[in-house]
Parts: structure tokens; sequence; C-alpha cells
């Protein structure tokens, strides 16, 4: 039985806030709700939460077996020398073919990649690497990105992980020229392999190959470079990933023997990968939980609630970390109270399907189509158009909100189940096609 009060059952709080935090709750309600506009839309804590990733010093590992395992790996590194905590080992898999390749590591010590090298080269120490002597040598950003994304055409990448694009040059004059960091070809052989190991030698003796190879991609995409790839790319990146973690999950639920490399903490791995992945919305990373049978949605945000996540309504917006959870439910309800009174960009699409659902957001569920977006429109052009969405929401909302009518200020949580419906005036056609459609499968 659930014994929360009811104030709090559609707040965006999972269970109410500890005593001695009410009280600076109420605090910072007030300060939010005596702001003007222009503060509101200054300090909003939705927005655009990419940001460019560390530098880190990196070794390449050669000469590897192809049943080459992380844990192996892992255990050729002296102790003294300290791996990254996320996602450290990337073991190259040719995606083609699932063939194993070479190995890079990332150092969390800055100008240790050097030591170590010489360490492990100077005719003392053995370094053996599963079953052949490892060739080690020092690399750098540039040499990790060009060997996890081959398939980027017209890509020069610097000493740093940033890469730049380029010209064609004279021998390519049948090159289509950059059309993004990773094909959706290579993504369905990744796929396909974790769906059918048996499709290879590799990949048959190393179940877990494929799924170390899509963490990496996870980890090391440049989303930072929201000019160069697209809100598509984003979602075949999701989609695969979802389906992954699907079929793992699936696999250790259901076996009937022991699958060496495949566990639960390989899970784990996954999901941790995509809730730190930028470029996930809220309910995107809300579905990664919900799939993986591991964690609680209420656990991922602290005291956020699993509808805080579910119905977050943006597409390529986040929340601004830090970020303090009353000025998340003030924001809530105030893009609940707004509404859109000119036609939306092509593409975004308010995908609201039920009238009689109200959530911390009020009626506000915003989904790109890219079957209605303007051809060559990137990623940074969404989250543009998205932000402008968000400031006219937020400006909406405090007019309805201070407009002379209202008699009772919005003071907390409690007042969301007192808030009228709001009409939305967007595209007709589109958005009767989209309310028309099931609600149940979102998070998309």
């Amino acid at each position: 039985m659930d014994n929360r009060p009811p104030a709090w059952g559609l707040g965006i709080y999972h269970y109410p806030p500890p005593q001695d935090a009410r009280s600076q709750h109420a605090a910072e309600m007030a300060h939010w709700n005596q702001a003007l506009v222009e503060q509101l839309i200054q300090e909003a804590p939705i927005g655009n939460g990419i940001q460019a990733p560390p530098v880190h010093e990196v070794i390449r590992i050669a000469n590897i077996p192809f049943t080459i395992t992380r844990q192996e790996v892992r255990q050729s590194i002296p102790p003294q020398f300290h791996l990254l905590e996320n996602c450290p080992i990337h073991i190259i898999m040719e995606r083609s073919t699932g063939k194993t390749i070479d190995c890079f590591i990332e150092l969390a010590d800055p100008n240790s990649a050097a030591e170590l090298v010489r360490w492990l080269n100077d005719g003392v120490h053995f370094t053996r690497v599963g079953s052949r002597r490892a060739d080690i040598t020092a690399s750098n950003q540039g040499e990790l990105m060009k060997a996890l994304f081959p398939k980027a055409k017209c890509v020069e990448w610097s000493i740093d992980g940033e890469p730049s694009i380029r010209e064609r040059y004279p021998d390519e004059m049948y090159s289509t020229g950059f059309t993004g960091f990773i094909t959706q070809e290579e993504l369905r052989c990744v796929l396909a392999y974790a769906e059918g190991p048996d499709r290879n030698t590799f990949t048959k003796k190393v179940l877990q190959r494929t799924y170390e190879a899509l963490l990496s991609i996870v980890w090391k995409f440049p989303w930072h470079m929201t000019k160069l790839y697209t809100l598509r790319d984003r979602n075949q990146i999701f989609m695969t990933l979802r389906s992954m973690v699907e079929l793992l999950v699936y696999k250790i639920e259901n076996r009937h023997r022991q699958l060496l490399g495949l566990d639960g903490l390989l899970v784990s791995d996954l999901v941790h990968a995509a809730l730190n992945c930028p470029g996930f919305n809220p309910r995107m990373k809300f579905c990664m939980v919900q799939i993986s049978h591991r964690l609680d949605p209420g656990s991922v945000c602290g005291h956020l609630s699993p509808e805080a996540l579910a119905y977050f309504p943006f597409d390529t917006l986040t929340w601004l970390h830090p970020f303090r959870v009353s000025a998340l439910q003030f924001y809530g309800g105030l893009i609940g109270d707004g509404q859109t009174t000119s036609t939306l960009q092509a593409g975004l699409i308010n995908r609201w399907a039920d009238p009689r659902l109200l959530t911390p957001y009020g009626r506000q569920w915003y989904e790109w189509d890219v079957n209605f977006m303007t051809p060559g429109q990137k990623y940074a052009d969404c989250i543009h158009y998205e932000l402008v969405l968000l400031e006219a929401l937020i400006r909406s909302g405090y007019h309805v909100r201070h407009a002379p009518i209202l008699q009772n200020p919005y003071t907390g949580p409690s007042a969301m189940s007192a808030r009228q419906p709001v009409r939305l005036r967007i595209d007709s056609d589109q958005n009767a096609e989209a309310r028309a459609r099931d609600f149940s499968d979102i998070p998309r």
C-alpha cells in the first residue's frame, strides 16, 4: 500500500523529500514564484547538456589473441597504474567480420602512458596478454577514434580525438565524402552477431565481444560535435543498444546452460553507458533501466519520480547538472501550463496521446519525426529548435500564472492536480496522426 501523501503523488518526487529539506524546498519554490520571466529563461535547469569530454592518455596493445577478454587485459596492467573509471578498455572488433584487431586502454593519471610503456618494455617485465607476448606502444585519442570509427570518410582526427572534416582527395573522386561517423550497416552487423554468434568463429568463441564493441561506441561517440551527425544517427545507436540489452537480458534469464561472458555485470555496463550518454534524453535512459530488470527507475535520479523520466517533454534536451529537484518541479509545472501558439518546426510533434493522463510536465511530450524533418538537418539544429520551444513554453506558462484572473498562485506539487488541460495549437494533420498512435510505446 502506498502511504505517500497525496500532495506528492503527481509531483516530480518519487518520495517526499527528507523532513530537514522541506523548509529549503519551500524557500526555493518561493524564489522561483517571485522570479521574472527573463530570469526563469536564463536559469532554466533544462537545456543542452552535451559537453566536450576530457582527454585521457592512451596506450595501444597489438598482437592480441582474438579470444582476449577485458579481465585479462586489466590483469596485465600493473596495479600502480590507474585505469579510467568508465570503460577504460576498448577491444576493437571489425564489425563486418567480428574479428578482434587491437586493444586500446585509457589511463586516469596524466603523463602515465609513456611511463607504463617504458615499464613494460624494459626487458625485465615480461608482458603476456592471454597466450601471446603483447606489443605495447603509446597512443593517443586520435588513433583510438580512428580505430573505433573506421568507416568515417574524409575525417581527420587530432591527437586529442577531435574530428575535422576535410575535402576529398583527387584519388577519392568516387567517394561520397563525409556522411557520418558510423553507418547503419555497421550497427546492423553488431546486432546480427549478437543475435547469432554462430555466424563465424570469432564471435562464437567470445560471446561478449559484440556487446563490448557497442559499449565503446556509446562511450566514445563524439556527441559534442552536434553539427556533424543527425538525430537519425542518435536514434540508430539507441535502438541498437536497446535491442542488445533486451537480447542479453533474455539470454541470461532464459538460458539452460552457462554462457561464458554473458552475465549481469555486462548488462550493468551497458545500462551504465546509457545513463551516462550525453546524447540520450531522460526518457531513453528510463527505457534502458526498465528493460534491464536491474535498477529501480526512481533510484536513477534520487528523489525524482519515474514519471519525471518517462514523460520528459523534450527529445534532444536534458536536465543540466547539477540540478535542484525543486527547480525541476517548478519548471515542470511551468512547462505544463505553457502552450504553443504557432506552428512548430517541421518534424517536431507533440506526441501526447492520452488526454486523461496528467504528468509533471502537463500534456507536453515532443518528439522528432525523421520522416518530416528538413533534409540535412543536424542534431545541433534540433537542439536549437527545442531551446526555442522551451523558451516559448516558459514565457507562456509564466503569463498564464501571472494573469490577473488567477486567484491562487502556484505553490507546489499539490497545485498540479488543479491545473486545467492546455490546448495546443500545432500542425493539425501531423498532430492528429500523432495523437491517434498508441501511447504504450514510449519512451522511444
